[in-house]
C-alpha cells in the first residue's frame, strides 16, 4: 500500500504542470495551474462552508481532490466537455483506479460522488 500512496503523491504533483485550461482557452497569458485552482477552491470553499454552517473540513477535502482525475484524462474547457457524454463516469473510473486499495480511498471517492451529484450542502 505504501507504494500506491507514493504513486498517488507523485501523480498529484503533476497537477502543478497542468494549465487550468478554461483560462488558457480564453487567451489568458498566464493561466493558473490545476494545482493552484484546487488550492484556491479549497481555501474559498472552506471559508464559504464556515459561513453557511457546512462541514468546512469535508468541503476542503472534496475540493483538494476534485481534479485529481485530470492527471490522467486532462483538464477540459466547457466547449470540449459539451462533446463528452460520459465525463463523470470517466472521472469516477480514474479515481477508482487511483484510490482503490488505500485506507482513505473510499472516503475520497464518496466525497467526489457526493459533490458531483450535489447531494448535500457541502
Amino acid at each position: 500500500m505504501l507504494q500506491k500512496i507514493v504513486n498517488l503523491i507523485f501523480e498529484s504533483l503533476h497537477l502543478k504542470n497542468l494549465d487550468h485550461i478554461g483560462f488558457k482557452y480564453l487567451h489568458i497569458k498566464q493561466p493558473d495551474t490545476v494545482a493552484e485552482h484546487s488550492l484556491n477552491a479549497a481555501q474559498i470553499g472552506y471559508i464559504l462552508a464556515k459561513m453557511e454552517g457546512a462541514d468546512a473540513n469535508k468541503v476542503a477535502t472534496m475540493l483538494v481532490w476534485h481534479d485529481i482525475a485530470e492527471t490522467r484524462i486532462g483538464d477540459m474547457h466547457k466547449v470540449a466537455v459539451g462533446y463528452i457524454t460520459n465525463k463523470k463516469e470517466l472521472e469516477r473510473q480514474v479515481m477508482k483506479d487511483q484510490f482503490n486499495g488505500l485506507d482513505f480511498g473510499e472516503e475520497i471517492q464518496t466525497y467526489f460522488q457526493e459533490m458531483d451529484d450535489r447531494l448535500t450542502l457541502e
